[in-house]
């Protein structure tokens, strides 16, 4: 096909769809909610990715995690049968029985209110050791973080984080200040520099006090999170089996019993949220199909009545010359204007709800040109399969017959 029969029948089509506006917009209305689905969805999912593996960087891939339960669940998307506690002394046990095993850092976390004068905010209270700064990479701005003697001694001190400190001392240093939560008070030592949200996790909002005297108040029924520093990177492996073996001895577990706890390196957490991610986005991408088929039947029908409609033009204009490839390809574009048209309003649509949908949660939000160019493309290859038959059938139209037609 020359480019000026092309062009005709792009204007031939455009007046087509002109003519019956409102039947054009209703038909693409499916394929609208697909692309626009899909497009916010895997634009949504590749920031979210790019977000954890960011996030993955900044923590560092020179330690790795004991948790009560592995990936998924840690986060709160599997449901699994309930498996015992992990301890202070387990992470004591560790750090005294594995001779790879560099540094221990236990955390535990509760939500508690914290006040000070009239002033109040919710925070996570983080059990920790003096490790923590070194090993997360949480430093002081102001004042200094837990020592050994706190830890040792429970004493009432906390760090308070960036967030927490503007809000209950937006005029005032507090260090030297005594916020109290529950009944219970404590000597504020130190201020964290600001350091943004990890995982949903933001240590901004924590406030740190020892781990003994968070398990003295808080911590008779929490699991403990261990991060676990090897003495070099190339002993990661190797640490990692001795913590696994110390837990297993101190669980009596036997050969064939599985792992009731999880050694986890930073990067498998990535791979693990990863895959979560990747399948939620197949089970939506499946729902978005579905609704690209219907849009794509609604294609089909409403050019098999514009077929029934226009028999006569398309006697006539068989009847001057025109080929069956001419109005193959006529009524071919026409579908393919139409689908197309959809897709980029779906584009439009899927790109605004991205970019709310970040806008009012913590979810990240990234448009690569790939993924308007797959929206397009979709949209494209759903108007060619929607269109053939219709286009076919009107090609087969015999002339004389098409002429009689009331």
């Amino acid at each position: 096909m020359k480019l000026t029969e092309l062009y005709e029948n792009m204007i031939m089509a455009l007046q087509a769809l002109r003519a019956n506006t409102a039947r054009s917009l209703l038909t693409t209305l499916g394929i609208v909610i697909g692309i626009g689905a899909t497009i916010g969805i895997t634009a949504l999912t590749e920031g979210m990715n790019r977000s954890m593996i960011s996030q993955v960087e900044n923590l560092g891939l020179n330690y790795f995690q004991l948790l009560r339960y592995g990936g998924g669940v840690q986060f709160g998307f599997v449901e699994r049968k309930p498996r015992p506690r992990i301890t202070l002394e387990d992470g004591e046990a560790i750090r005294k029985l594995c001779p790879s095993v560099g540094k221990v850092v236990p955390t535990m976390y509760t939500s508690r209110t914290v006040v000070f004068e009239d002033k109040s905010r919710r925070s996570e209270f983080c059990g920790t050791v003096p490790e923590y700064q070194e090993v997360e990479g949480y430093y002081t701005e102001r004042g200094r973080f837990l020592s050994h003697a706190d830890v040792e001694h429970r004493r009432m001190v906390c760090v308070l984080g960036a967030s927490v400190t503007e809000d209950l001392f937006p005029h005032e240093d507090p260090i030297g200040k005594t916020v109290s939560t529950g009944g219970l008070k404590f000597f504020v030592i130190g201020v964290l520099q600001e350091k943004g949200s990890i995982f949903g996790n933001n240590p901004d909002i924590y406030i740190n006090i020892p781990a003994t005297t968070f398990e003295k108040y808080y911590g008779k029924f929490r699991s403990v999170n261990i991060s676990i520093e090897p003495v070099s990177f190339e002993l990661m492996d190797k640490a990692m089996e001795e913590t696994r073996t110390v837990m297993r001895q101190r669980r009596k577990l036997r050969y064939r019993d599985l792992d009731n706890f999880a050694v986890m390196k930073n990067d498998q957490i990535l791979k693990t949220l990863q895959r979560l991610t990747q399948g939620a986005f197949m089970v939506v991408i499946g729902v978005t199909g579905l609704s690209l088929l219907v849009g794509s039947i609604g294609i089909m029908n409403i050019m098999l009545v514009s077929v029934t409609e226009r028999t006569r033009e398309i006697g006539i204009r068989k009847a001057v010359g025109a080929k069956q490839s001419d109005i193959l390809f006529q009524f071919l574009t026409e579908a393919v204007i139409l689908s197309v048209l959809g897709g980029i309003i779906g584009v439009l649509v899927g790109v605004g709800v991205g970019v709310l949908v970040s806008s009012i949660s913590p979810i990240d939000y990234a448009m690569p040109l790939w993924v308007i160019l797959l929206g397009v493309a979709v949209s494209a290859g759903v108007g060619v399969a929607s269109g053939f038959y219709p286009a076919f059938r009107a090609a087969r139209l015999d002339p004389i017959e098409s002429l009689r037609y009331e």
